[in-house]
């Protein structure tokens, strides 16, 4: 249940609205980290979000396009893109 007594969904969003899914939880571990690493990070999962789908494993590229998305949102409100 949420504070306010209702019943949160799969992943689940906080009271500011952004998805609280793993991926968000990781990408927040990232957040302290320049915008030229964090662009660095990004590139290196977009390249293994793009083998595992090359590779079938889907439910991997899915995760890593979640991670990847959250990354994007981090830089952008870092003011590195």
């Amino acid at each position: 249940l949420r504070g306010d007594g209702r019943a949160e969904g799969r992943g689940g969003r906080r009271g500011d609205g952004r998805d609280r899914s793993g991926a968000a939880v990781r990408a927040e571990q990232y957040r302290d980290l320049p915008p030229g690493d964090l662009g660095a990070l990004i590139g290196v999962l977009t390249d293994e979000m793009n083998q595992a789908a090359a590779d079938l494993r889907l439910e991997e590229a899915a995760r890593l396009r979640d991670e990847v998305k959250e990354l994007q949102r981090e830089l952008r409100q870092a003011g590195g893109a």
